[in-house]
C-alpha cells in the first residue's frame, strides 16, 4: 500500500484523492493546508488525517508520495520540502514561476 499526502484542499487536491481512493495500493494518509475549515472537511469526506504541520507530515515514514495542489506560488516551497524529505513528488503545474526555481528544484531531485 502506497500512502500519499496532499498539500491543498481546491478543486485539484479532491480530484486526486478521488482517484486515489479508486486505486487498490493507495491510501490518502494526510491532506495539508492552512485553511483549517476545509482541512477537516477534506479528512471526513476522505477519511484521513488533516493536518497544517507539513514538517510532521513529511517525517512520516509512512508517506511514500506527496500531491502538491496548492496554489502555484507555494509550489516549489511543497516541493523542496518533500524532496528533500526523501518523498516521492507530484506536482500541478507548472513546477515554479521561474526557470531559475524549476532549475533548482530539478537538482535538488537528483542528489
Amino acid at each position: 500500500m502506497l500512502g500519499f499526502a496532499i498539500f491543498g484542499v481546491g478543486r485539484i487536491g479532491n480530484i486526486r484523492a478521488t482517484a486515489l481512493q479508486r486505486c487498490g495500493n493507495a491510501k490518502v494518509l494526510y491532506v495539508v493546508d492552512v485553511d483549517e475549515k476545509r482541512v477537516a472537511e477534506f479528512a471526513a469526506k476522505f477519511e484521513c488525517e488533516g493536518q497544517s504541520d507539513a514538517s510532521r507530515v513529511l517525517s512520516d515514514p509512512r508517506v511514500d508520495a506527496v500531491l502538491v495542489c496548492t496554489n502555484t506560488m507555494a509550489h516549489a516551497d511543497v516541493v523542496r520540502a518533500a524532496v528533500l524529505a526523501g518523498k516521492h513528488v507530484f506536482c500541478e503545474k507548472p513546477l515554479a514561476l521561474s526557470y531559475q526555481v524549476t532549475d533548482e528544484l530539478c537538482k535538488i531531485g537528483t542528489h
